[in-house]
């Protein structure tokens, strides 16, 4: 278990930005919500992951902590992304432009994509 933060409950911040998110997006838009669950459960706070697809609703049987759930979020948006997604390139394209619009905005270098 991860060390109890002062703000444990609260919904992780992303921890991607950019085209990055594409596959976390895809997933929203196409009726795969991937998220966070919080349970507190004899003391411990507990993070695990719920898959709801079409309406079944799965959890993830491990507990991970708060600081590396979004990561294991965007991994299992990228395996359904990966495995649904009939538009891979195109989106895969689009999600440069977005990251390198955004790092020029922002002035910093382009970050490559990850999925």
């Amino acid at each position: 278990m991860g060390e109890l933060d002062n703000d444990n409950t609260s919904f992780p911040k992303h921890t991607r930005e950019g085209g990055n998110l594409v596959p976390f997006f895809w997933c929203e838009e196409n009726g795969i919500d991937i998220g966070p669950r919080y349970h507190y459960k004899d003391g411990t706070h507990e993070w695990k992951i719920t898959i709801t697809i079409k309406g079944n609703c799965n959890v993830d049987p491990k507990v991970y902590d708060k600081k590396d759930i979004m990561e294991q979020i965007y991994k299992y948006s990228e395996y359904y992304f990966n495995k649904y997604c009939h538009e891979k390139e195109k989106l895969r394209r689009r999600a440069r432009e977005i990251s390198n619009a955004s790092a020029r905005w922002r002035g910093t270098e382009v970050v490559p994509l990850v999925f």
